[in-house]
């Protein structure tokens, strides 16, 4: 190998270190031409260090951000929305319905016709009236003031919904019978069957001929 050729291998890993470097030369066509190389620095991913090592590249570390599990949303329970009402005449008969108004209509001529047979049609007749969906617990009370604002000699209520209202508890119409439980009410307490089901239903006629018959025998022993 000749002087030339190991001069010319010199210079090439020179220039070839030069460049890892990051300076810029300009050697023009000929290799051995050098001339001052312009030290213009390159961007580095990252500095040197005094010494001229290069230090270790930081190792990012993932942000883990914690995520909440997802909350199921807050169950919104509407309050019970009801009212009470009372209408008619005072010192006869109340009635107590699970409605809006008093019966009128063919429902007032079929309870006409349930008080004619039990001997209390000619007897002074008022409503008390539970509208809406009342909570079964916390009504019996403001109910009874209700109905006392008639003085009634005799009460019947009519249905399920004003009964279980004044129990306290779901109470059925022939659960009541089976097992007559004490009713804070004024006058002689009578149960049976709601006008609307009567009408729409007459076999449950029957039943609440029975109904009627026993609340006679309990007014005439009063």
């Amino acid at each position: 190998m000749n002087v030339q050729t190991t001069a010319h291998s010199a210079l090439q890993a020179l220039l070839h270190d030069a460049l890892l470097a990051g300076l810029e030369t300009d050697v023009g066509e000929d290799l051995a031409v050098w001339g001052t190389p312009s030290k213009t620095l390159v961007p580095m991913p990252f500095a040197m260090t005094a010494a001229g090592d290069l230090p270790a590249q930081p190792i990012a570390k993932p942000v883990v951000v914690p995520i909440a599990a997802p909350q199921a949303a807050p169950k919104l329970v509407a309050e019970p929305v009801w009212s009470l009402w009372s209408a008619g005449e005072p010192n006869g008969v109340v009635v107590m319905v699970a409605d809006r108004m008093p019966p009128e209509g063919l429902a007032l001529i079929l309870l006409q016709n349930m008080l004619r047979a039990v001997g209390l049609h000619e007897v002074p007749l008022g409503f008390v009236g539970l509208d809406g969906d009342a909570p079964k617990g916390g009504v019996a009370e403001p109910l009874a003031a209700e109905v006392a604002k008639l003085t009634p000699r005799y009460t019947l209520l009519m249905g399920q919904g004003v009964l279980g209202a004044m129990c306290g508890k779901i109470m059925s119409v022939e659960g009541w019978h089976a097992a007559p439980q004490t009713l804070a009410l004024q006058g002689v307490v009578g149960v049976t069957y709601p006008l609307s089901l009567l009408m729409n239903k007459p076999l449950f006629k029957g039943l609440a001929w029975q109904h009627m018959q026993r609340w006679r025998l309990v007014c005439e022993g009063a």
